[in-house]
């Protein structure tokens, strides 16, 4: 839940880089500070289970070479 409450305040981040409205009473956001904690969360979630994140990422990698993309 702590990723996607980061997710959420990183979507809010890049609302307002990306000129969006946003309420008055929203607290400024730093999208590069969102997104590292979102990193960190989501980096302790792989070692929790034991994901070897890298080699995962090169094995997807080689998958998605062999699709058809629309």
């Amino acid at each position: 839940m702590l990723l996607i409450e980061e997710i959420g305040e990183f979507a809010k981040a890049s609302r307002e880089k990306a000129g969006m409205r946003l309420a008055d009473d929203s607290a400024q956001q730093h999208a590069e500070h969102e997104a590292a904690d979102i990193l960190i969360i989501f980096l302790g979630l792989c070692n929790m289970m034991n994901i070897n994140l890298e080699q995962a990422f090169r094995d997807k990698e080689e998958i998605n070479k062999t699709r058809t993309w629309r």
